[in-house]
């Protein structure tokens, strides 16, 4: 968590203070960053962030790193590319309104199929539950600053129990829950214009008041 954190505020000291999104686990990030460095954050916009309150620090996932360097290595051979771009438009048709036989642009198909790709998404869900135990004790230690933030729940299908839990994130970070009914979990994809709309709502916000 404290690189991603590291990266993003090299990031916000030279490009000036901004309003971020941040989609599923990234809200990891954008929330440890809000806390610690909110002098470079406008405003927050989760996207259907995730949304964790761990009681216990988790086993590190040391086999799944050794499985990403597995797999990294296993897609130098050609063969083995293919399957990357098979899992990530299975994964497109389940988390979004698009069918899996719609087509997907060169770049897109190329990019995984590169093992550095694969091996860093698989590095990156090993990494998860550590991610989410050390947001934890950064909750501990930095007060929520009031950054206007505005957390966007993707809701389609009436994901009742998902609804309370973004809920709760919401309350904890005292911002405005937007309830995105029309939309699965990648709410760039479904509802790009809702994402706008809040950053938007954010810029004027911040105008109104400055």
């Amino acid at each position: 968590l404290a690189a991603e954190v590291d990266t993003l505020v090299a990031l916000l000291e030279s490009a000036g203070p901004a309003v971020v999104v941040a989609h599923s686990m990234a809200g990891f990030h954008a929330e440890a960053l809000a806390r610690q460095r909110p002098d470079l954050l406008v405003g927050l916009v989760l996207a259907d962030s995730s949304v964790e309150f761990p009681q216990r620090r988790p086993w590190p996932r040391r086999r799944w790193r050794w499985l990403a360097e597995l797999v990294r290595k296993a897609m130098v051979v050609p063969p083995f590319r293919a399957p990357g771009s098979l899992v990530q438009r299975l994964l497109f048709a389940a988390q979004s309104h698009h069918r899996f036989t719609e087509p997907v642009s060169p770049l897109v198909r190329e990019t995984f199929r590169d093992p550095d790709t694969i091996a860093s998404v698989l590095a990156e869900q090993a990494a998860y539950p550590e991610q989410a135990w050390d947001l934890a004790q950064v909750r501990k230690g930095f007060a929520w600053p009031q950054i206007p933030t505005i957390v966007l729940t993707a809701a389609a299908g009436g994901r009742t129990r998902w609804i309370a839990k973004q809920a709760r994130l919401a309350n904890l970070l005292s911002a405005r829950q937007v309830v995105v009914a029309d939309s699965h979990h990648l709410i760039m994809i479904d509802q790009p214009e809702v994402l706008c709309e809040a950053v938007r709502a954010l810029l004027k916000e911040n105008d109104d008041h400055g």
